[in-house]
């Protein structure tokens, strides 16, 4: 007997990894499903088919205990979450490719001081894309020193959106004015950030690759497939 359980929870937001014999890690849980009538189906997935069993059967779900505060709207309170699940997803996404973003300049400089023959500029506008690299990260992540130095910090993005999920994610009575008002500030920072962050790693970050290729530096982590035949 195969028995499947639900935690009343709809999928996460958070990034996916790929992880031994195809499987993956990450995703984590999403915001909590709300009182209300749901169906449960039973289907099979052979060779990518999948045949719908049995069902679908109906279900309710109810709370245990009368909550002490009133709770607020079901359907708004959930809409609110899957609006702050999106930008979790962008986010920590965000987050994700920045940093794969540092491991390819780091490789691109490592390259450039070992393949001498390449021109001093590249050297120069590697640098000048790191520098604003790191600026994004610290808008996204907060700053890793300020806090050892003992100088006030604002909290990162992610922290924001990370403190709004902790803070109501896990209960039934929904968002706070506190929790809106943080959705708000974090989502305006990141939409302040994100077209800059797509300009380097879609755009400025290639194109210096592109002309690391051409200079014949060696392939470094992230770049496209080098040129064969040489010159083709």
């Amino acid at each position: 007997v195969h028995r499947a359980v639900w935690n009343y929870r709809y999928p996460g937001y958070n990034p996916v990894t790929g992880g031994g014999g195809g499987g993956g890690f990450g995703g984590g849980n999403g915001p909590m499903a709300m009182p209300g009538g749901y169906t449960v189906s039973l289907a099979q997935r052979v060779d990518g088919v999948v045949t719908e069993m049995a069902g679908p059967v109906p279900f309710r779900i109810a709370p245990i205990n009368e909550p002490a505060i009133p709770a607020q709207d079901g359907a708004a309170v959930l809409a609110f979450q899957r609006e702050t699940g999106e930008l979790l997803r962008a986010v920590t996404g965000s987050q994700r490719v920045a940093a794969e973003a540092a491991g390819r300049i780091g490789a691109i400089k490592q390259a450039l001081e070992r393949w001498l023959a390449a021109p001093g500029e590249l050297r120069t506008d590697a640098r000048a894309l790191e520098l604003r690299l790191l600026d994004l990260r610290e808008a996204l992540d907060g700053s890793r020193t300020r806090t050892s130095r003992s100088e006030p910090d604002l909290p990162g993005i992610a922290r924001r959106v990370n403190q709004i999920v902790r803070g109501h994610w896990n209960g039934m009575h929904g968002p706070t004015g506190t929790h809106r008002e943080q959705y708000r500030v974090a989502r305006e920072a990141f939409e302040a950030v994100y077209p800059d962050l797509a300009r380097l790693v879609e755009t400025d970050l290639p194109a210096l690759e592109g002309r690391l290729e051409e200079a014949g530096v060696p392939w470094t982590t992230g770049r496209a497939l080098p040129r064969w035949p040489p010159g083709g």
